[in-house]
């Protein structure tokens, strides 16, 4: 019999947490560890997993095997997370918030990145890359 709805149930068909028997209505799967898991033990989390498809973890795999995407809110795998002095984003978020700076190629944030034919710089390879063009303007006037 389910604990949770008191339906009936075949042993075999059981779902077992914590030592109380379910039907597979009252639990849910965690598609990470592959256990059942109630409400009350644990929140189900939906999750981007390495492939780019949701599944529904436990809350234990979801903090311990997903980051945290300072953009958006939400779980991903490792393989989709970039990972800035700024927190972890998944794929997305950082797309639409940093660029590499093409020369020392650290994350800067879209709005602090400098733009210099076509390439974009954070503040300090701006600088250097602002000075160089300035030696060669300086040395074609000269000539």
């Amino acid at each position: 019999m389910c604990c949770e709805c008191n339906d009936r149930i075949d042993e075999d068909d059981a779902c077992w947490v914590n030592g109380n028997s379910y039907c597979t209505d009252c639990v849910n799967y965690c598609e990470n560890c592959h256990e059942h898991f109630t409400d009350d033990c644990y929140t189900v989390y939906t999750v981007q997993n390495n492939r780019g498809y949701n599944i529904q973890v436990c809350e234990r795999c979801a903090q311990e095997d997903y980051y945290y995407c300072e953009g958006c809110h939400e779980y991903y795998h490792p393989d989709n997370t970039h990972y800035t002095d700024n927190g972890a984003y998944c794929d997305d978020c950082y797309d639409d918030r940093f660029v590499r700076c093409d020369n020392c190629c650290d994350d800067v944030d879209k709005d602090d990145a400098e733009e210099i034919d076509g390439e974009y710089y954070c503040e300090s390879c701006a600088d250097d890359m602002r000075a160089e063009l300035e030696d060669e303007d300086d040395e074609e006037e000269a000539a």
